[in-house]
């Protein structure tokens, strides 16, 4: 997902009408914008939104950024926290974690409002690869250690790619490739060869 791009995209297409008056101009960018709103009123579907948290910081607080413009423009009231909560809702499903396991085995009787709270978070903390939990997403981002440029890129891809095996799993599901698009369907199968969409 090209989320910035597709938020600069729209934000220069309103622009560029309200400055020009060319009746040319007018009904392809109204036809612009509607294709555009289209794919944002998308986002508040599962499969986009996993793959916004596959890159997690960035995108979202790309959008969280621009939650104004998206509202006064009547695109899509998606908001940082409800992308969130949706994914977690959605992971449940993926969870193999032992906890998970071992609720399972548990009576109802013992199943309260903590174990819930406490699955969230181990689930949050599988969706993104973190053994100690972050408190917020930026903090997890910026403590991430860069790699160095001499990094083996197909080495990197499959070793996260254990790391982060409740998020592949779930792109899996719902995107139907290994991630979230052609190439790195290809870097993940330690493929040499990357074939475009064409």
């Amino acid at each position: 997902m090209a989320l910035p791009i597709y938020m600069l995209l729209i934000k220069n297409i309103f622009q560029v009408r309200s400055q020009y008056n060319a009746a040319q101009l007018i009904p392809a960018t109204n036809k612009m914008i509607f294709k555009l709103k289209k794919y944002l009123v998308a986002l508040e579907k599962p499969a986009p939104i996993f793959s916004m948290i596959l890159d997690p910081w960035i995108k979202l607080k790309h959008l969280e950024k621009n939650q104004h413009f998206l509202a006064e423009q009547n695109i899509t009231t998606l908001t940082t926290d409800d992308a969130l909560q949706l994914s977690k809702f959605e992971a449940r499903v993926f969870d193999c974690s032992p906890s998970k396991m071992q609720q399972s085995e548990l009576p109802a009787s013992h199943k309260n409002k903590k174990k819930k709270d406490k699955l969230l978070t181990i689930i949050e903390a599988n969706i993104f690869g973190e053994a100690t939990i972050a408190k917020y997403l930026g903090v997890q981002y910026i403590a991430e250690v860069n790699e160095k440029a001499s990094t083996d890129i197909i080495t990197y891809c499959s070793q996260h790619k254990k790391v982060y095996t409740l998020l592949a799993l779930m792109a899996k599901s719902y995107l139907g490739i290994p991630e979230t698009s052609a190439p790195s369907e290809h870097v993940f199968s330690q493929s040499k060869t990357i074939i475009g969409p064409q």
